[in-house]
């Protein structure tokens, strides 16, 4: 195929794939739905929330916040003992629970202490 008529294929799979969300067509998860509907119904409220979300976030420039060493010295602790201790295949399930922890408030768990009793070269107690 020519790159003229390849051009013109995925244009016309975009122009399709534009109509079908349109129209309504395109598969929507339920919050997609559920924002579709809000917007279609209150379009001005969406529009003022949006304004207000984007100042908001211009306010409080989160992106800065990755630059703090206080929030380093914070987090990587808990998280590289965790990551550590997981096998590789639930890494991800191993940061949503260390997220989650964070958001409850709690410690995040570190490394077990050793035992005395596991030292080298001591015997049991």
């Amino acid at each position: 195929m020519t790159r003229r008529a390849e051009a013109v294929a995925r244009l016309d799979l975009s122009r399709q794939r534009l109509q079908r969300a349109m129209t309504g067509e395109a598969p929507v998860s339920a919050s997609g739905a559920l924002l579709l509907h809000v917007v279609r119904h209150h379009p001005w409220a969406s529009a003022a929330a949006a304004a207000a979300l984007g100042a908001l976030l211009a306010r409080l420039r989160p992106w800065r916040w990755f630059s703090k060493p206080e929030l380093w010295n914070a987090l990587l602790p808990g998280l590289l003992a965790r990551v550590a201790s997981a096998p590789f295949g639930s890494w991800s399930g191993l940061l949503a629970d260390f997220l989650q922890d964070l958001a409850a408030g709690q410690e995040p768990a570190g490394p077990a202490p050793a035992s005395a009793a596991s030292t080298p070269g001591e015997p049991p107690a």
